[in-house]
């Protein structure tokens, strides 16, 4: 497994900043995630210009583009604003195709402002079955550009099952897995439960740098100071499926959370120490009723 730093776009596409703090923290390449207001709110989509050497300059750099990101969710209410979100997939695509990025990625449900409440067993169907229909008339472009589209779990469809019944329905290796675990706390659900479900459909996971622990921090129990964060389980998890991709830190965005040149360094430093970590047998079906023993780096404070 490699580490990706997650960051917006630089509209002016000036990537001396990114790439020196990238390669300054340890990150050994970087998701482009692309602003909000100008795929979603907008007739349609607005990407930053690219020149075409920029995927060769983050490459001399030693940086991989790993995704370039959706704002927008798949699952709308409204047909014009799918239409929107698929259009910046589109053009987010054949964007990937000219930086040599593999992965675009879009997230499943709706965002937590559009969602009016637990969808009903039919309507959550009908939504599972727009989602998946609008993925597959995407697959022209994504063979076009060679670019594999991760749905991530989020909004209505913060489950492992959703995320599941989704990628399964397209039925095509270039559609995958975005597993993102702060989202499916909303559910509620961990890594034992999503992580041998999903097994090789997962193509990118997402790793929040507030869920770590910063320099200097006593906590090393599974918490870190997080309530239900379970990022060493589900990393153990992820080698016994021999996930062999990207995990994506993003930075801490809430107005309280540490500075980010401060944080960044310590979780790069802590993931890479769980990913050196000798790998250890877990019971994962157990582990939905039991949690399972995983070892003294898993059972403090148990």
């Amino acid at each position: 497994m490699k580490l990706a730093l997650s960051t917006l776009f630089p509209p002016s596409c000036d990537l001396s900043p990114l790439m020196q703090r990238a390669q300054r923290h340890g990150y050994d390449g970087v998701e482009l995630a692309l602003p909000s207001d100008t795929e979603v709110d907008h007739a349609g989509p607005v990407l930053p210009p690219v020149s075409q050497g920029t995927g060769e300059q983050l490459q001399g750099a030693g940086l991989e583009v790993v995704c370039l990101a959706i704002p927008g969710a798949l699952d709308t209410r409204y047909q014009d604003e799918q239409s929107r979100v698929l259009a910046a997939v589109r053009a987010s695509m054949a964007l990937g195709g000219q930086l040599g990025c593999a992965l675009v990625r879009v997230i499943a449900g709706r965002h937590e402002g559009e969602a009016s409440g637990p969808l009903s067993r039919a309507r959550r169907e009908a939504s599972l079955l727009r989602v998946s229909d609008a993925l597959r008339g995407l697959m022209p472009d994504a063979v076009k550009h060679r670019v594999t589209i991760v749905v991530e779990n989020g909004g209505q469809f913060s489950d492992s099952l959703s995320l599941w019944t989704i990628v399964e329905a397209v039925g095509s290796p270039l559609v995958g897995c975005c597993w993102n675990p702060v989202a499916a706390r909303s559910v509620p659900e961990d890594s034992t439960t999503a992580i041998p479900r999903l097994g090789s459909k997962i193509r990118l996971v997402r790793v929040s740098a507030g869920e770590l622990p910063q320099t200097g921090s006593a906590g090393s129990g599974p918490n870190f100071g997080v309530e239900g964060s379970d990022v060493p389980r589900m990393i153990q998890l992820l080698k016994g499926i021999n996930y062999q991709g990207y995990l994506v830190v993003d930075p801490p965005a809430a107005p309280s959370s540490p500075d980010p040149e401060a944080v960044l360094p310590s979780a790069a430093a802590f993931l890479r120490g769980q990913l050196d970590e000798k790998a250890v047998v877990l019971s994962a079906y157990k582990g939905d009723k039991f949690r399972p023993r995983q070892g003294r780096e898993f059972t403090a404070g148990q």
